[in-house]
């Protein structure tokens, strides 16, 4: 089964309590070049998209996805 490299490493679609949320956050700032955060109060994943656009998710794998989608929607 191919899985999207979004959705490998510390970005994968693990249980929540298991994530190592700084290291998520780092990863998604890396790969993709966005301002990433988890809310802890809501619960979900953010991105910045090129200043421009705000995405959110429930999980890295769905904000990594998320982010490319926004990316080449404004193109």
């Amino acid at each position: 089964m191919n899985v999207p490299r979004c959705a490998q490493g510390p970005l994968a679609a693990a249980a929540p309590g298991s994530w190592d949320y700084a290291t998520v956050v780092r990863a998604l700032e890396y790969r993709y070049g966005v301002c990433a955060w988890h809310g802890p109060y809501t619960g979900r994943w953010w991105a910045m998209v090129d200043g421009r656009c705000l995405v959110e998710a429930d999980t890295p794998g769905q904000l990594g996805e998320r982010i490319v989608s926004a990316r080449s929607w404004w193109r």
